[in-house]
């Protein structure tokens, strides 16, 4: 785990420079939430990840309407606000995978997914993997 951390970190080290030597700025990007709304919103979100939270509570937070803060919150981020949660939840997830050996269930349940089918569904979806494999290919959770 710590080589795997050190070498992401040499690897972000690296691309940030190379994004600093650029010879052309990046595209300033007109529209979306600005700076403040969107931390206050992520800071919500990770908050409250295993709340219900609505599109009107985080579109309140940002002080903006359900359908501005939808369209501003998908051009920042590029996704939908679901779909954005979604990815946190699993995150989560896969930080506990690797650190614990609470059953499945307990993880799926205490990162806000409403079953363990859901969570299995999701987590498949966006990292093409089980759970249960997940763990297993992190050194000291593989099943025995």
């Amino acid at each position: 785990p710590l080589s795997t951390m050190l070498v992401e970190s040499y690897t972000a080290t690296i691309f940030t420079q190379l994004m600093r030597k650029q010879k052309y700025p990046p595209p300033v990007r007109k529209g979306g939430l600005a700076a403040t709304n969107l931390n206050r919103v992520i800071a919500k979100i990770d908050d409250d990840l295993t709340a219900d939270l609505s599109l009107l509570q985080l579109a309140e937070l940002a002080g903006l309407s359900v359908p501005h803060f939808c369209r501003a919150f998908r051009q920042t981020l590029g996704c939908p606000p679901y779909t954005f949660i979604i990815r946190r939840r699993i995150e989560r997830a896969k930080d506990y995978l690797r650190h614990s050996s609470r059953p499945v269930t307990d993880i799926a349940l205490s990162c806000g997914f409403s079953s363990s089918s859901h969570f299995s569904n999701a987590f498949r979806r966006e990292t093409g993997t089980t759970p249960l494999a997940y763990r297993g290919t992190w050194p000291g959770n593989a099943p025995q």
